[in-house]
């Protein structure tokens, strides 16, 4: 009947799109995945650099130890609040630069 071919277009429909959305899941997990590597890299760093935790000799009591909050991961607009709340762009890179300047 119609109702029956409608209710199978839908379903079929609504498959393709829970297909899509796990796919779309497992590219981000992946993506998240490679991003926290990064993190932990970036933190051991900072450590050697004595710039984790703020109380660190060049930390100057700023934060730069980076914690990745997954919930805030869909906010294009705040890769800051992504990391934890640390402008890698805006702060730590020019204050490492500095830093390095000075030294």
């Amino acid at each position: 009947t119609r109702v029956e071919a409608q209710v199978a277009k839908q379903t079929k429909l609504l498959e393709g799109q829970d297909n899509a959305l796990k796919e779309a899941r497992a590219k981000f997990d992946a993506c998240f995945e490679l991003l926290q590597e990064s993190v932990e890299k970036y933190n051991a760093k900072a450590r050697s650099f004595e710039l984790i935790p703020e109380s660190a000799k060049h930390a100057k009591g700023h934060k730069f130890e980076i914690v990745l909050d997954e919930g805030k991961a869909g906010d294009i607009d705040s890769a800051v609040g992504l990391m934890g709340g640390v402008d890698i762009k805006g702060f730590v890179l020019p204050f490492v630069k500095k830093m390095g300047e000075d030294y």
